[in-house]
């Protein structure tokens, strides 16, 4: 988030970002959580779903808070 506002404040900064490993440490986790969810989906479904529907109902709200200070 921080450099995010670095880039809307529109100054110029460098940013040295290196991740470990990369680029097998973030397919790794890509693969992880894919594991996790889909075991939590089969293992239980309604809970899982629920999680997702919850989830899912703030992206909405993000949608309306960005448009809201843009104004």
């Amino acid at each position: 988030m921080a450099r995010n506002w670095c880039y809307r404040k529109k100054e110029i900064f460098i940013f040295p970002y290196k991740t470990w490993g990369y680029p097998a440490v973030p397919i790794i986790f890509i693969f992880a959580s894919l594991g996790i969810l889909l075991n939590t989906l089969i293992e239980k479904p309604v809970e899982a779903l629920a999680g997702i529907f919850l989830t899912a109902l703030g992206i909405p709200v993000y949608y309306y808070w960005k448009r809201k200070n843009k104004k």
